[in-house]
């Protein structure tokens, strides 16, 4: 019966949610942006790390 019901549940509601997401152009990982261009979807960081930057992680 568990099954049934997270199987009514993921078609009722993630499909729905994911349909219009990807209609609407959601794209969080620049998938898009990464296939289009030769240059990479990383975000480049230049930071030097302290000894205070593993105290409180971000």
């Amino acid at each position: 019966m568990t099954r049934l019901l997270l199987t009514i549940g993921f078609f009722l509601i993630l499909t729905p949610v994911a349909l219009i997401r990807r209609a609407a152009g959601y794209d969080p990982m620049s998938l898009k942006r990464w296939k289009d261009g030769p240059e990479s979807a990383f975000v480049k960081r230049n930071h030097t790390f302290a000894p205070g930057d593993m105290e409180s992680p971000r």
